[in-house]
């Protein structure tokens, strides 16, 4: 084989490589850009500047926040609609599915108290605020009531008795 042969042949291998390689990285941005449609700023913008509309999905890089659904994302991750997910959602140890199952109950406040207390010790309710939102303390020998909201039905009844 001849000098020329070889330097011939280099070149087709080398110009299928440049080929090769260009085709590769054409293959990859289409890939990448059909894989996540995001807001991209106009001409002229930056990322800071975000043009989204409410169809799409907006990145903030400057202060690293997400919009879905927004186009002005003012939290980590913000969705502006519903939420839908096949498993649990869970941050910081506690899930949706445990607040889901939580329901109200009395506060330690609901005890009997020995005659030398003189005002109520922890909560009225376990969550939220109960009616009346201050329930007055019980002279000796009688018991106070309040009750604690539940998200249906009828709202639980909680008594402090005081001592004789």
């Amino acid at each position: 084989m001849g000098k020329n042969n070889l330097i011939i042949i280099f070149v087709i291998i080398f110009l299928g490589l440049i080929f090769g390689t260009y085709q590769y990285f054409q293959v990859l941005e289409t890939e990448r850009v059909s894989a996540v449609t995001v807001g991209i700023p106009t001409s002229g913008h930056d990322w800071t500047q975000m043009e989204c509309n409410a169809d799409t999905l907006c990145m903030d890089t400057a202060n690293k926040r997400l919009g879905v659904g927004t186009n002005n994302p003012t939290e980590k991750l913000e969705v502006g609609g519903n939420i839908k997910a096949s498993g649990d959602i869970c941050g910081g140890g506690s899930c949706l599915s445990v607040l889901g199952k939580f329901t109200n109950s009395c506060g330690a406040a609901a005890t009997t108290y020995a005659y030398s207390a003189t005002a109520y010790s922890g909560t009225y309710c376990a969550i939220s605020t109960p009616t009346p939102t201050a329930p007055a303390w019980p002279v000796a020998g009688s018991s106070t009531t309040w009750t604690c909201p539940v998200p249906a039905g009828t709202p639980i009844s909680c008594t402090a008795t005081h001592s004789n």
